[in-house]
């Protein structure tokens, strides 16, 4: 009888440790209601996109599904691209999306959050590099909210950041996590910010450090995202850039590269500002950070700036760190065993391209499970695990 068995990898790694890394581009976009305002901006997306290639691209404002699918079919489109896009969550005219290079990610996993006056929607992506080269189950959780805009709502703004705190809190290990979204914040003292960087067992860091007061403020002028426009069109609001509503936040592993995964330090930015259009349109006379086809395109595709980080993914030596603390596995021909997990609520294995071969939930209370899987070439497996103490990500590899 052959045995497949997680603890060691024994066999696979009595090949040799495969050294690898690599880095991956992860954006947040708020679209201005595309397609429903002016849907022929798709050319202005198209430019940005191409420019700066993201491999995660997160987007709020979607006004519809077949507006997510024309940006995958004609925005993400240049040569060599090879994009993939999540389920799309009907949630009214204001709907998120999360596509993804499929050259880089297989998308794993998807849920919400029911914050008000829109949920927030969360993404599990396995890094396929990773998982192909040596076994290393690296995954990313992205979480995308768009948060209610307005000065007199930041304590509603906060109830909702109370709801995404205690889901990294319940239903997250807090392991590589990004948040992003329109914050429509004005403060790093408000409710919400508060809630997601200064509490919880997991708390997001701002890659940047740059917590303060940013409305209408000069010295975060850089840092700005709204509003691209000092002109009435569209739908989009006015006044010049002088706010940061837009963020891309990070579990605090992702600044010390705890597990697997590093913020480049530099690499973050709101894309066009270079920090000289305090309350000026974005394609004002000369911009330095960005040609002037790409501000112009900035400047009609939306009233907000994209933001942009990097992260480096390093999976030289990850075999050892991703070792559950609890449970064990075991696969034996086509059925895969598992005990000693307290308080088991649900299972799901892929393989290797994220394809789901297998999943049941729990009772509250088991600590055991069985399943059988339908025949697979594949050596390596991926097996999620959510427990009453949160969600864990394991491999099985064929010894």
């Amino acid at each position: 009888m052959r045995t497949f068995c997680f603890i060691l990898l024994a066999g696979f790694m009595g090949r040799g440790i495969v050294q690898a890394q690599d880095t991956v581009g992860v954006m947040f976009y708020n679209l201005l209601q595309f397609p429903a305002e002016k849907p022929d901006r798709i050319s202005h997306l198209k430019t940005i996109l191409t420019e700066e290639k993201p491999d995660v691209l997160m987007v709020c404002e979607l006004s519809s599904n077949t507006g997510s699918v024309t940006i995958l079919t004609q925005a993400l489109a240049w040569k060599g691209a090879s994009y993939q896009r999540a389920s799309f969550m009907d949630n009214g005219s204001l709907n998120n999306m999360l596509y993804y290079n499929t050259k880089m990610y297989s998308l794993i996993g998807e849920d919400t959050i029911n914050t008000s006056p829109r949920f927030a929607t969360v993404y599990r992506l396995l890094h396929r590099k990773a998982f192909e080269a040596t076994g290393d189950s690296l995954v990313h959780t992205f979480i995308a909210v768009h948060l209610k805009a307005g000065n007199e709502y930041a304590a509603e703004r906060g109830q909702a950041a109370k709801k995404i705190r205690r889901y990294l809190n319940q239903k997250t290990s807090g392991e590589n996590v990004f948040l992003a979204g329109d914050f429509n914040v004005y403060s790093a003292a408000e409710p919400a910010i508060v809630t997601l960087t200064g509490t919880g067992k997991h708390t997001f860091e701002d890659p940047i450090g740059e917590l303060g007061e940013w409305s209408n403020n000069d010295y975060y002028a850089p840092i700005h995202t709204q509003s691209t426009r000092t002109m009435a069109f569209g739908g989009g609001s006015t006044g010049g850039l002088d706010d940061r509503f837009d963020f891309i936040l990070a579990t605090a592993d992702i600044l010390t590269g705890t597990h697997g995964s590093t913020y480049v330090l530099g690499s973050y930015k709101a894309i066009g500002n270079d920090g000289n259009h305090f309350n000026q349109a974005i394609n004002f006379k000369e911009n330095t950070a960005v040609t002037k086809e790409m501000a112009n395109a900035l400047h009609e595709m939306s009233d907000h700036l994209p933001v942009k980080l990097r992260i480096a993914n390093d999976y030289t030596s990850g075999m050892a760190q991703h070792s559950p603390a609890k449970g064990m596995l075991n696969w034996q021909g086509q059925v895969i065993s598992g005990w000693d997990f307290e308080g088991l609520e649900n299972v799901e294995v892929f393989d290797c391209y994220g394809h789901l071969l297998f999943t049941q939930s729990f009772g509250r209370g088991q600590e055991i499970f069985s399943c059988a899987l339908p025949p697979t070439p594949h050596v390596l497996l991926l097996v999620r695990v959510q427990t009453a103490n949160g969600l864990h990500t394991y491999r099985l590899a064929r010894q």
